[in-house]
């Protein structure tokens, strides 16, 4: 009786224990199995050819866009290969610019821009060689990126040499914070280089910062705009001033009569030099955290990957009931035996 009764529990523990080892290992294979689903990348080739190399600056641009490992380049051939995630926007293709000929074939040759893939994302292996164009009829031309508002450029432009009469294309720059107004463009070099003059315009996706300077004394109506993801934009505005106290209150600082103002509304009016009623002490303290808004700790979102904490795997749920359910049946059985071995020995009294 006894040694049965053992090996029933033991045999229970030994069940409930891979019943758990089970459950603890099954989400971390469900977890490998998406990451190995998700990461689905392609590799895209730039080669150089056999008369010009890339220049360092290329590669050390792609190594800080998308990290070392990702980029690898040949010291033998100058291959620079480039791994990115499926969909991702293409890698910047080489340009002119990037271009550095061998002693003898420097100012004979230009690099022929239609050799390059105009498509946008990646969705495929690509491999591409230089190709390269014997100057004849050359010619001066430039490919400029500038905002479409102010017309500054975003990038810096490229300036090379073409034949008369003959095609270039280019691919935008993917510019943070900037949308461009055509991914693909083509222009039939001219004879002079002042016709000769590719515009890819840019706008930006993220409005500037304004920010109120107090000019004590005068109105100054102009502002410094500059167009923008990130950009501060400083607009001056003009606080009347008398009897030495620049910016204070009352009838004795009003403005000379005929001189142009700028009216502050209220809850727009800059803050002074530190002082403070103490009734505005609040108001004043959400200005110094810029603003923020506190979220209770219970309230912050947590961030991709992240359980919320109290809840509980169905999986681990499901082990659990198993293991209940297991423990309880054992239970069962050992107290049924015991009351039909009670019962028969009461017969044989």
């Amino acid at each position: 009786m006894k040694k049965t009764a053992k090996s029933l529990f033991r045999m229970a523990i030994i069940t409930c224990l891979g019943i758990c080892l089970t459950l603890s290992a099954a989400p971390m294979t469900v977890r490998a199995d998406e990451n190995q689903t998700v990461e689905n990348t392609y590799t895209v080739t730039y080669r150089p050819g056999n008369i010009a190399r890339f220049r360092d600056s290329l590669y050390d641009e792609y190594v800080g866009q998308y990290t070392s490992g990702a980029v690898t380049r040949s010291q033998a051939t100058g291959s620079i290969k480039i791994t990115v995630p499926a969909g991702a926007p293409y890698p910047r293709v080489p340009n002119a610019g990037d271009v550095e000929f061998d002693a003898a074939h420097e100012g004979k040759y230009y690099l022929d821009t239609a050799s390059w893939p105009t498509q946008q994302t990646v969705t495929e292996n690509g491999d591409y060689v230089a190709d390269y164009i014997a100057l004849v009829d050359s010619v001066e031309y430039t490919v400029r990126f500038v905002d479409a508002s102010s017309g500054e450029d975003v990038a810096p432009p490229v300036i090379s040499m073409g034949n008369k009469n003959t095609k270039i294309t280019y691919t935008a720059r993917n510019i943070e914070g900037y949308q461009y107004d055509s991914y693909v463009k083509e222009m039939t070099l001219g004879s002079t280089g002042a016709e000769n003059i590719m515009k890819f315009q840019y706008t930006s996706t993220t409005g500037p910062n304004v920010i109120i300077e107090e000019i004590p004394g005068r109105t100054i109506t102009d502002y410094d705009y500059v167009q923008g993801p990130g950009t501060d934009v400083y607009e001056n505005v003009a606080v009347p001033a008398a009897n030495g106290n620049p910016g204070g209150g009352g009838a004795g600082n009003a403005a000379p009569e005929g001189e142009d103002t700028t009216t502050i509304p209220e809850e727009e009016v800059p803050l002074g030099d530190g002082t403070q009623d103490s009734d505005n002490e609040g108001a004043a303290g959400d200005e110094a955290d810029g603003g923020l808004t506190e979220i209770p700790e219970e309230e912050v979102p947590l961030g991709s990957g992240e359980e919320t904490p109290g809840n509980v795997s169905p999986l681990l749920l499901g082990g659990i009931f198993a293991a209940v359910v297991v423990l309880g049946g054992t239970a069962f059985l050992l107290v049924r035996r015991k009351n039909r071995m009670n019962h028969n020995t009461s017969d044989n009294e």
